[in-house]
């Protein structure tokens, strides 16, 4: 579901998206996909040809323990979506089964291909089982 608002939707239009969004917003055959390794995935081709693209880039943050754990707790509050133009609400748990949402400002990043007409697109999602 896409909901179009001038300005950042506000918690409360965020929680409204999410309400009207039903279920999931893609298709059970991509359920669990993630689970599959890199290489078994560009094997199959069964994401690839329903236009997914892979992204497999690695950076090392350092190691141990304290980097692990603050990685971690920066994916649970949610800050690799902490950009200038996209963002979800950092209260949002991270579980199996939560639906959450990605808002994007379009004034910051713009798909050429894509006429908008308003700024803020939330984008409802969610996290499932394998």
């Amino acid at each position: 579901m896409v909901f179009l608002s001038w300005i950042r939707p506000s918690p409360e239009e965020q929680k409204a998206c999410i309400d009207r969004s039903g279920s999931f917003n893609y298709e059970a055959k991509f359920r669990g996909a993630t689970t599959k390794s890199l290489s078994s995935l560009q094997e199959d081709k069964g994401l690839s040809n329903n236009g997914f693209l892979f992204n497999h880039m690695r950076v090392l943050v350092g190691s141990g323990v304290d980097t692990y754990e603050k990685g971690k707790r920066a994916l649970q509050d949610w800050r690799h979506f902490g950009l200038n133009w996209a963002f979800v609400d950092p209260k949002t748990p991270v579980q199996n089964g939560v639906k959450f949402c990605v808002c994007a400002d379009d004034d910051e990043y713009a798909d050429q291909d894509q006429k908008f007409l308003d700024p803020y697109h939330t984008i409802t999602s969610g996290l499932e089982d394998p």
